[in-house]
């Protein structure tokens, strides 16, 4: 069985956590990839008008299909329970969702939308070409059933943050929080922890100059 945890999110709404290291080490890898984050970033640098759709709980919107539903079972006191939506925690999620994504925006991807796992970027040079890709792109949201998180729904915006990072005036800025966490960082205690910070320097080295130089072993 695999273990679950509930976990409070910022809203104050719970969320179950799945713990699938035992599942996960026996399922095949879905070698699907995800975009590349850069090259969609560097692409927007002439799209002035912008809208932002975070899809809820975009995981949980795919079904499990009735004969995997048994392999994700866990038990709450004493009593049995089974995942029949797509959870978090499972390795091939996101490969999986990025390639339904593709499938029913593939028309769109790059004219007039990107698409990152469950965010979802509409843009556009001007604000007619901003709304009539948006109207194209929600239309075939509706029709494959998809829900958007009205609360997290930035529309027609010149400056907006997507995947981390801070789009305006033709600049790509990475989010502040996270710049300050890498200054604020205390002294690397071990293989561990220099790996974390490896992996959040990594995520932002085309904003360091010569990091490869910087980065001393």
């Amino acid at each position: 069985l695999n273990k679950v945890r509930p976990v409070i999110k910022p809203n104050g709404s719970l969320r179950l956590t799945a713990n699938f290291i035992a599942l996960n080490n026996l399922v095949i890898l879905d070698k699907y990839s995800l975009p590349d984050m850069m090259e969609m970033l560097y692409k927007l640098n002439d799209k002035v008008y912008k809208t932002k759709i975070d899809l809820k709980d975009g995981f949980y919107q795919i079904h499990l299909h009735p004969e995997d539903r048994h392999k994700t079972a866990f038990r709450i006191k004493n009593r049995l329970y089974e995942w029949t939506r797509m959870p978090m925690g499972f390795k091939n999620s996101p490969a999986v969702f990025q390639r339904f994504m593709d499938t029913i925006l593939c028309e769109e991807i790059g004219r007039s939308c990107f698409v990152y796992v469950d965010d979802i970027l509409v843009f556009g040079r001007t604000k007619k070409e901003l709304d009539e890709g948006l109207r194209r792109v929600l239309k075939k949201l509706i029709k494959a059933g998809l829900i958007a998180n009205k609360d997290k729904i930035e529309l027609s915006k010149t400056e907006i943050t997507f995947l981390g990072h801070r789009l305006l005036n033709n600049k790509i800025i990475s989010e502040l929080d996270n710049g300050q966490a890498i200054k604020d960082l205390k002294k690397l205690n071990n293989v561990e922890e220099v790996r974390r910070f490896l992996g959040t320097v990594n995520y932002y080295r085309k904003f360091i100059e010569n990091c490869a130089n910087k980065l001393e072993p």
